[in-house]
């Protein structure tokens, strides 16, 4: 059996081998950055799948799982699919777990666009480590970070939740 099919067996709590798991879905801060949690043991392919197929336990969907979710669209895709597919997916998720209102499509589109941007900037055959070690202020605070670019009354406008608004401090990039 492939590895990660195993860990897609412990991450849908098939497979639970207690103290081992429990230590790893714990976050571990190391240098002040969150440390790899157990999705991220998957490869990016079964990663997403896992999201999309709505088996992948909320528990381990963090920010870290929302960057490393806009990571990989971003890698496969060009940037307006990648955030649409991004939006979709991130909804049908927050629905199914019982959050729909979680879900802030201003939000996901403007971190999309920071993310997109720092890709510009990638090392060639760079994995998602390490794109996180060249860009730590990505995992510290994402509201802090699409605050350069919005008000929190743009942001807290309940029509941003449900459609992309244009940032109103200064343009994404």
């Amino acid at each position: 059996m492939p590895k990660w099919r195993v860990m897609q067996g412990i991450l849908e709590g098939g497979f639970n081998p207690a103290a081992r798991m429990a230590s790893a879905r714990r976050k571990i801060r190391t240098r002040g950055v969150i440390a790899m949690t157990a999705a991220e043991f998957l490869p990016d392919d079964a990663f997403v799948e896992a999201f999309e197929n709505l088996t992948l336990d909320p528990k381990l969907f963090n920010h870290r799982g929302h960057l490393r979710l806009a990571w990989c669209y971003l890698n496969w895709l060009p940037l307006g699919e990648a955030a649409q597919r991004c939006a979709d997916s991130i909804r049908r998720f927050a629905t199914h777990h019982g959050s729909p209102e979680k879900f802030h499509l201003t939000m996901t589109y403007a971190f999309m666009h920071i993310v997109s941007a720092r890709l510009s900037n990638a090392v060639p055959g760079e994995d998602f480590a390490g794109f996180c070690d060249r860009n730590p202020d990505l995992l510290r605070d994402g509201r802090a970070l699409i605050g350069r670019y919005y008000s929190s009354r743009r942001l807290s406008d309940p029509a941003a939740r449900m459609a992309f608004i244009e940032p109103d401090v200064m343009p994404l990039p």
